[in-house]
């Protein structure tokens, strides 16, 4: 398997979502917003991924296996899993499940293991690329790497109120956006 770079679209997308209105300069194109993405993805990603429809892994992503050291094999299908702390693997399955089922954008936070074993907390951001009739071609992700200082308002507030198994579900579908990207 070989590593599939972002398509111009998916970075064009990237910089929409960064202004939703869709303002551009005058001078300002499409391929420049495209370069302004993948320059973004370059400096602040630490790891982009795909992923098939179904949300099972299929393709390579050399910065993923660059950051925890697993092999291609390791963390195909749902072998990724294994490189997310264990207390937060189970929520991360479900959320991506839910995702996945749902077919919508998804925000979420996990400590993922780097080569040096040490754990490194880890925003991710994934959105399905849809084909002109909506139907999800692929997932798009890009995990950006969290300094030990920071903490989300949202996920602050999560963790210092203990939730039922219910209600836990519930605000994993509530962080969900429901934005998607459109060939």
């Amino acid at each position: 398997m070989t590593a599939h770079p972002f398509p111009d679209d998916i970075c064009v997308a990237l910089v929409a979502c960064l202004d939703p209105e869709g303002r551009t300069d005058d001078h300002t194109g499409d391929r420049d917003q495209a370069t302004h993405a993948k320059l973004l993805i370059d400096k602040l990603a630490s790891i982009v991924w795909e992923s098939a429809p179904d949300g099972i892994v299929e393709t390579d992503s050399p910065t993923w296996r660059a950051f925890t050291g697993q092999s291609y094999d390791d963390w195909k299908v749902y072998g990724w899993l294994t490189a997310i702390h264990p207390d937060d693997r189970l929520v991360t399955m479900e959320q991506w499940r839910n995702t996945v089922q749902d077919e919508r954008a998804v925000k979420a936070e996990y400590r993922l293991r780097k080569q040096d074993g040490q754990y490194r907390r880890m925003r991710v951001h994934a959105v399905p690329s849809r084909d002109a009739h909506g139907q999800i071609m692929r997932w798009f992700g890009i995990n950006i790497e969290l300094p030990d200082h920071f903490d989300l308002p949202e996920i602050a507030a999560e963790r210092a109120v203990p939730k039922s198994r219910p209600q836990q579900q519930n605000a994993i579908l509530a962080n969900s956006d429901d934005e998607a990207v459109t060939h």
